[in-house]
């Protein structure tokens, strides 16, 4: 994805004028020459153009939770930046961010509504993040594919091939795969291998926390190489048996590259060895579970939706692949840190990473959750939802760390780790 100033703005509360609270938006970096140094991005395209900000004006918006009052507001800005904000200064950027549509209000909502039902009616869903996330063209990304399956080097390297063996599942990264195409290829190579897998039920990261918790999209995703179908019968299948609403916000898959990523990947690898269908899904964070402490597993709506997945995959357990597209921590500047990562950092994080992916590879998903929240996610680890509900649904496996690497930008002052884990049958 492309590099960003700060994670998307995330808040709760009821919405008022006098309370205002800012959309998920991307704050990037505006052309140069502009009247502003940055543009808030709407990645659904319902504000009209690229809204121009100052720094100071950013650190305005990330106190806009719908909670705060303009005055609340005006006092916090003044305490963070230690210069005087006034109310009025506050208030102009709230009308001009509600005249944008950049308010979470009525305006807004309907705006977002009209875009849903647009994107209902395609008939695909298609690329959005080739040609800057992934190779656009399908022999530049072939090219790029077998640079990625070479084989790692060193000692005790892992042994990622081992055709012939089930494979039942596996994480992959979320991250652009030009950064982390060797985790990708190492995590599906062995699943690709075994002809028996001909469904791949994706549980992708949706990186917006106040949506519907798990959303279902039956559209066809359009690849460098072409369509890839979703199975049908099987969503069905899992409507009737689901008691939640999988088709609220489906306006997300339109939007979020975590399932199409898992999509293009496995289209790279399978198109013209044979026939394969795909269940895309995304899961939001189980924020009630994280905020109350709760293991997710007691929300009824989530162990409702459990036995429904379950359920749906018992006829199809022996061509079924679950796969994760899941992502691990984040840290720095970027994220809310108050200090880059350094070495020394980069070093505990890997241990801490490891150790949760040593439960997650049990499958011990409780033990998961527990390791991961431990420090309440201190390392922000985005794919902690979808491994939670792979880890469950993966009882019986056993995985294997297959990759572990990690985006550090030193000069921007983040990074994100990644792995790539496959699960065989225990």
């Amino acid at each position: 994805m492309p590099a960003v100033l700060f994670p998307f703005f995330d808040a709760i509360g009821v919405i008022r004028m006098d309370r205002p609270k800012i959309r998920k938006l991307f704050p990037e970096n505006a052309p140069p020459g502009g009247p502003k140094p940055y543009l808030l991005v709407d990645p659904f395209g319902i504000a009209p153009a690229g809204f121009g900000v100052t720094e100071k004006e950013l650190g305005f918006l990330r106190l806009m939770n719908g909670v705060r009052t303009m005055g609340e507001i005006s006092s916090a800005a003044r305490d963070l930046r230690g210069e005087a904000v006034s109310v009025r200064e506050v208030a102009d950027l709230a009308r001009r961010l509600e005249e944008g549509l950049l308010l979470q209000n009525e305006e807004s909502r309907e705006a977002y509504r009209r875009s849903e039902e647009a994107f209902r009616s395609e008939s695909e869903r298609p690329m959005r993040h080739h040609g800057e996330c992934y190779p656009a063209e399908p022999a530049a990304f072939e090219d790029a594919l077998r640079d990625w399956l070479q084989p790692p080097a060193g000692p005790g390297a892992p042994d990622f091939s081992r055709p012939g063996r089930r494979v039942t599942g596996l994480f992959a990264p979320h991250i652009d795969p030009l950064v982390a195409g060797p985790a990708y290829a190492r995590a599906y190579k062995p699943a690709v291998e075994d002809d028996a897998n001909d469904l791949f039920v994706i549980l992708g990261t949706a990186h917006y926390r106040d949506v519907n918790p798990f959303i279902l999209t039956e559209k066809p995703f359009r690849t460098p190489w072409g369509l890839v179908e979703t199975d049908r019968e099987f969503a069905a299948e899992l409507r009737a048996a689901c008691r939640a609403d999988l088709s609220r916000d489906e306006l997300i898959h339109k939007v979020e590259h975590s399932v199409e990523f898992q999509v293009v990947l496995l289209d790279a690898f399978l198109r013209g060895r044979r026939p394969f269908k795909i269940v895309p899904l995304l899961v939001s964070s189980f924020a009630g579970a994280i905020e109350d402490g709760a293991n997710p597993g007691d929300d009824p709506l989530v162990a409702d939706f459990l036995e429904a997945l379950a359920g749906t995959l018992e006829s199809r357990r022996g061509r079924a692949c679950i796969v994760a597209g899941v992502d691990l921590a984040h840290l720095g500047l970027k994220f809310g840190d108050d200090e880059k990562p350094d070495a020394r950092n980069l070093e505990d994080l890997e241990a801490a990473d490891r150790r949760s992916l040593a439960c997650a590879c049990v499958p011990d998903a409780d033990a998961f959750w527990e390791d991961v929240m431990a420090d309440e996610n201190a390392r922000r680890i985005c794919g902690v939802a979808p491994m939670y509900l792979a880890a469950k649904l993966l009882e019986g496996s056993r995985g294997e760390v297959v990759a572990y690497g990690r985006d550090h930008r030193p000069d921007e002052g983040y990074a994100v780790s990644y792995a790539g884990v496959v699960f065989r049958p225990a």
